[in-house]
């Protein structure tokens, strides 16, 4: 096989691409294997070629995420509550000492 022939293959350029893209993806590969925190934030700047140092170290550096589940009070949505409406004054009640 000659060079020309070889550079012309279908099967070279198809292991040249996959290999790409697995360099591309691995900051990605990496975090999901280690369950990091913010996996979205990697994928994100692996998106960017100069980001992709940064998206590769913090697949390696970011602490993995908790696998205790999450308990009740970390997943509730607080509620606004309704304030009591208080009552109207009237003129046969006498105002209060400190509103005069």
């Amino acid at each position: 096989m000659t060079r020309d022939s070889a550079a012309g293959s279908a099967w070279l350029w198809g292991r040249v691409i996959g290999g790409l893209a697995v360099v591309y993806f691995l900051p990605v590969i990496i975090g999901a294997a280690r369950k990091v925190e913010h996996l979205a934030v990697i994928g994100m700047l692996s998106m960017f070629p100069l980001a992709w140092p940064a998206a590769l170290a913090g697949a390696l550096i970011l602490p993995a995420a908790s696998r205790l589940p999450r308990t009740r009070h970390m997943t509730t949505v607080r509620r606004r509550t309704r304030r009591p409406v208080p009552a109207a004054r009237t003129a046969d009640r006498e105002p209060d000492e400190g509103c005069l």
